[in-house]
């Protein structure tokens, strides 16, 4: 039996039409459908019963109630005329047939707690997870500092740091918010170390200049590649920059990122 079969036997089946054999078939197909087509079918059934509670007359209950209310609906189905008056009081005919209960495996049920609590447990380690990155970042990049200091300019720039005659020029920028930040370390014989840290990414890199009080740039002392976390540039053959302005700002622009406070 086909499920377009099944289908169109259920209401037959509700007003209980079929014959024995018709019946037999019927509920052993059903038995054996899938559940959702089970419950396609179930659904027809029920909506037959419900339509036609409205047609059926109340009567009294007795020993002969089936088949009188069979012909009853028949007439009814095929637009005959019931003329047999109702009795107050009689309840309406309700259907033999229950829609199937719907329950969840308790196996499922298990494996849907399960993973909802690795789900909760993989987002906590998650977040731990990056914190601690975020850590070892930091450390990470400051060792890296640290050997480039030592690697680019080794006791050089040591001897350099803690000489009495080294100047150092801080760099701040107007926007508090502002990222960047620069220090010059400027040493004898006019060689000096730019230290950068946080500067945006520009491809055009960055320059190093005398600017003057309008912050117009007077002279580029240098050039150097900017969007790295950590920058250090060696400038030589500085000039006398006694009460000199200076700036750093991106390659073709004439707003400076970063002034000096100090010279």
């Amino acid at each position: 039996m086909t499920i377009k079969d099944l289908i169109d036997l259920a209401p037959a089946y509700a007003l209980k039409t079929l014959d024995e054999r018709q019946d037999a078939d019927f509920t052993a197909a059903l038995d054996r459908a899938p559940r959702h087509i089970q419950a396609l079918v179930w659904d027809v059934i029920t909506r037959t019963l419900a339509g036609i509670e409205g047609t059926l007359p109340a009567v009294q209950r007795a020993l002969a109630l089936r088949p009188r209310t069979l012909g009853l609906v028949a007439a009814a189905i095929a637009g005959e005329k019931i003329g047999e008056p109702q009795t107050a009081g009689a309840s309406p005919i309700v259907g033999r047939i229950q829609p199937p209960r719907r329950t969840v495996n308790p196996l499922w049920r298990a494996a849907a707690i399960g993973c909802a609590a690795a789900a909760v447990l993989m987002g906590v380690v998650w977040v731990q997870m990056r914190q601690e990155y975020a850590a070892l970042d930091n450390v990470f990049t400051s060792n890296m500092l640290s050997e480039k200091f030592q690697r680019d300019f080794g006791d050089a720039f040591e001897s350099r740091l803690f000489s009495a005659s080294t100047k150092f020029v801080q760099f701040a920028a107007g926007d508090a918010a502002a990222p960047g930040k620069a220090v010059l370390i400027i040493g004898e014989g006019g060689s000096a170390q730019l230290l950068c840290r946080d500067l945006p990414k520009n491809a055009a890199g960055y320059q190093l200049a005398v600017v003057d009080s309008q912050g117009r740039v007077e002279r580029v002392l240098s050039t150097f590649r900017g969007g790295e976390q950590r920058a250090v540039v060696s400038v030589d053959g500085l000039p006398d920059l006694a009460g000199a302005r200076l700036a750093i700002l991106p390659v073709g622009e004439d707003k400076a990122l970063l002034t000096s406070t100090n010279a």
